[in-house]
Parts: C-alpha cells; sequence; structure tokens
C-alpha cells in the first residue's frame, strides 16, 4: 500500500502549488501591483471625464444649432432671451408707425428647411416697459396700440386691464400652417402689422409690445418671442444699423454664437469675422446669396484670417410704376458663428485668469468680428 499514489489528490497539489508560489510573487510584489492598478483607474477617470465633457460639448452645440434652426421663425421673434427691438421711423412721420411681424414655418437661414407637418400656434401681446416687465394700470393712458392679422384691413387694440397679465390681448389662437392641396407642406408666412401712434417718437413714454408665439409642438419647437418699440430715426442713417451678439452676456457656455445685423434705412454694410476663431454657418451666406472674401492680415506678430461679406442693406420696400412692391425691405439679418477649437482653448485661459468676468469673455469674442455701415453715396 506504500506505493499506491493517490492520482486525484497527486492533481490538486499540482493545481495549489503555482496559486501559492503567484500569491506569494503579489504580496512580494505589491507595491508594483498597486502602481498598475491605479495607472488603470486614472486612465479610466481621465478618459470617463473626456467622455463626458466632449459628450456636454455635442450637446451644447446641438441645442445651439437646433435653437437656431427651428423650422419655426420670425423676422423678429426669436427663441432665444427676448431683447428690445426699437423700430426707427422718420421723425416727420404723421399718425401711426407700423411694423410689420412675420411668423414662418421655417427657418430664416434655410427657407427649404420647413416644418414637415400640421402644426398651429398661439400668439399673445403685452404691453411691458423698458425692461421687459408688464406696464401697471392706468399707464396706456389715451394712447392707441393695435394690431392687425388680416394686412391691415382691421385692428384690435389695447383697452382692458387684467390683475394677472396687465395689458394683454390674445392675437391668435390655434393658427395653423397647413399642407397645400397635393399634401405637401411649403415654406409659408403669416403677416402681422403692430401699429404704435407717431407721438411716440416725441412723446418717448416707454412702452413697448411684447409678442409670443408658442407653438402646439413643443417636443420639436421652442416659442418665439420680441419686445418691439419705435423710435425717432437718427438723421445719419449709418448710426441706424447694428451688428451685435445676440446672447445672453451673463452667460459663457457656447460652442456657436448667433450675430444680429439689423436697422433701418439704406446703408451699405461690411461684417467681418475672423475665420481662425469663428466659422460662418454656410447657409446664412447661400439663404441671403451673400459670397465671403478672405484676406490674411499680421496682427500682434501673428497671422490672421479673416473673411469678410459686404452688401446693400435697405429696409424700406420698392415700388414699380404701379405702385407694386418690387423688393420687400429687409430690417434684419442673422448669421450663426461656430466657436473653433482654437477659440474655446483661448477662451478658457482668458476665463482661467483670477478675477475673470463676463465681460472678459464678450470683449475677447468682439475682438474677432468687425462691423460698419456707411451711407448710400449721394444721401
Amino acid at each position: 500500500m506504500s506505493g499506491f499514489r493517490d492520482t486525484e489528490t497527486d492533481c490538486r497539489c499540482k493545481e495549489v502549488i503555482p496559486l501559492k508560489k503567484f500569491m506569494t510573487y503579489i504580496k512580494r510584489q505589491w507595491i508594483l501591483v498597486w502602481i498598475f492598478l491605479a495607472a488603470i483607474g486614472i486612465a479610466s477617470t481621465v478618459t470617463f471625464a473626456r467622455y463626458i465633457e466632449e459628450n456636454n460639448r455635442a450637446k451644447r452645440v446641438a441645442a445651439n444649432v437646433a435653437g437656431a434652426g427651428q423650422p419655426f421663425d420670425s423676422n423678429y421673434l426669436t427663441d432665444d432671451a427676448p431683447l428690445i427691438n426699437n423700430i426707427p421711423f422718420p421723425s416727420d412721420t404723421v399718425g401711426v408707425c407700423p411694423v410689420e411681424i412675420k411668423i414662418w414655418n421655417y427657418n430664416r437661414a434655410n427657407a427649404q428647411k420647413t416644418y414637415k407637418g400640421l402644426f398651429t400656434y398661439d400668439l399673445i401681446a403685452q404691453l411691458v416697459d423698458s425692461r421687459g416687465e408688464q406696464l401697471v394700470s392706468g399707464t396706456l393712458g389715451a394712447y392707441q396700440i393695435g394690431i392687425s392679422s388680416d394686412g391691415g384691413s382691421s385692428f384690435s387694440y389695447f383697452t382692458s386691464y387684467d390683475e394677472t397679465n396687465g395689458y394683454y390681448m390674445l392675437v391668435q389662437d390655434d393658427r395653423a400652417f397647413t399642407a397645400n392641396a397635393s399634401g405637401k407642406y411649403e415654406p409659408t408666412e403669416h403677416a402681422y402689422i403692430l401699429r404704435f401712434p407717431s407721438v411716440f417718437l416725441t412723446d418717448e413714454p416707454g412702452i413697448y409690445v411684447k409678442l409670443t408665439a408658442t407653438p402646439s409642438d413643443t417636443e420639436k419647437l421652442s416659442p418665439i418671442s420680441a419686445i418691439i418699440g419705435v423710435k425717432k430715426q437718427e438723421a445719419t442713417l449709418s448710426r441706424v444699423w447694428e451688428g451685435r451678439f445676440n446672447e445672453d452676456t451673463s452667460q459663457t457656455s457656447y460652442d456657436s454664437f448667433n450675430y444680429v445685423i439689423s436697422g433701418s434705412g439704406e446703408a451699405n454694410i461690411t461684417f467681418s469675422w475672423r475665420s481662425d476663431y469663428l466659422q460662418m454657418n454656410s447657409y446664412n451666406l447661400t439663404d441671403h446669396g451673400f459670397s465671403a472674401t478672405s484676406t490674411t492680415r499680421t496682427e500682434n506678430s501673428e497671422t490672421a484670417h479673416w473673411n469678410t461679406i459686404t452688401f446693400r442693406a435697405n429696409s424700406n420696400d420698392s415700388y414699380n410704376n404701379l405702385g407694386d412692391v418690387t423688393t420687400e425691405g429687409k430690417s434684419r439679418y442673422d448669421f450663426q458663428l461656430y466657436m473653433t477649437t482654437q477659440l474655446k482653448e483661448l477662451l478658457d485661459t482668458v476665463m482661467n485668469q483670477n478675477g475673470a468676468t463676463y465681460e472678459d469673455y464678450w470683449n475677447q469674442v468682439n475682438e474677432f468680428v468687425e462691423f460698419s455701415s456707411a451711407p448710400v453715396t449721394g444721401e
């Protein structure tokens, strides 16, 4: 019996011995093992952090693009925080100051991008002050401010006061963008006329109309709004056209910017942007029929690349001898500028400085755009 070998026991022993040796090796080399596992953990954390950052950046880009390109738009109303649009009129205007408001089932940057389906919207109007807050009772006085949805044949006027909403008016209820006879959804425009008394140009009562259009499809479309007022036109037309970023300047979480050129009268406009920091949405150029020219400059001993567009802006309609409108005036041009990686890194550097403010951020962004307007020759 002493020569008999338990094969099963012997096999188990051969399996256990290498495991013991391995554990002994692990104990002796525990520092190297710890460093190896820590390195894997750090790499995983960095990778995950980068994923989150890129994912959030992608979401911000998608949000900006979606907001700026939704197929529910207007010549004045936008889905951004509403800013005051003071529409200038000549000081000798008599009677009323009409402002034409247009609402579309497409986006101004791409007229072919229509909403593919039936949808409706409500349009409400409210009187507000220069801060966008509703007027207090009695502020309207004898002023008559009206709005028309039938081309000016009839107007509804602000009269009664509601304790909750102030001077408030439901202009349209469930107005629809419908398909044509063949069932196709084509670019469609709904026009309204907002009418202020011309005495506003001299009285300057500080009364504005806030318009808000709320779509039925709130999952795909955002409400759009604007605050409209009138003011006396400056003597020099070049002063009534301006270019600005239409963004909340108390924020810095942007990957793209909306730049608005707006005004009244006729002027030659020049708009430039530094193309190594900002890139123009190509739809904006094709939609307006613009083409950009490229130039190279030397700035602070560095080569800087700029793109420029020039165009004649005219907010007034042109007419033929029969009195028919041949060319509609345009008082607003919208452009979307995408931030390059180079600009993002620069802005990160600016905001990482001690004491950096939002103003520092926007001052830097404004360094990379240039705007100018000049009166048309002969005026």
